[in-house]
């Protein structure tokens, strides 16, 4: 007898059936709700630092000597930038009929669409430009 409603199916596709509801039940614990603490405390760190990169970066056209403060401030943005890449891949969003939206899925989809040619733009360029100042100590640490 096969087929009955109470039996589980059987197989490679009924297992990889079984993976994909894991993995996408794992990936919808990580999302983020577009209104929570921990995002609106991401969101001012966020537009802080996008307040220092307008005072900062025209700055660098006159050769300032580089300090301490603005040696820590261009790593921890660039490290904040560079994080949040993959944090907007979690961040769920309000779509235009203004419901929320958690779903894993349509997050990637949107942040795709929206604004992650941009962000990884400017975190590629970033990145360059250590590559680039470091010279080949650099270049050749993936090289090991």
């Amino acid at each position: 007898a096969t087929g009955t409603a109470n039996e589980m199916p059987q197989g490679p596709r009924a297992y990889l059936l079984a993976m994909q509801v894991q993995v996408m039940a794992f990936w919808q614990q990580l999302v983020i709700h577009p209104y929570s603490p921990s995002r609106a405390a991401w969101d001012f760190v966020s537009l802080g630092l996008v307040l220092y990169d307008t005072v900062a970066l025209p700055l660098q056209f006159f050769d300032l000597p580089e300090t301490a403060f603005s040696e820590v401030m261009t790593w921890l943005t660039r490290l904040f930038w560079t994080l949040d890449v993959p944090g907007a891949f979690l961040t769920g969003f309000v779509d235009n009929s203004g419901n929320i939206q958690l779903q894993p899925g349509k997050i990637v989809r949107r942040y795709f669409a929206t604004w992650f040619t941009l962000d990884f733009f400017l975190v590629v360029i970033d990145w360059f430009e250590v590559i680039m100042m470091n010279g080949p100590d650099l270049a050749s640490f993936g090289r090991i």
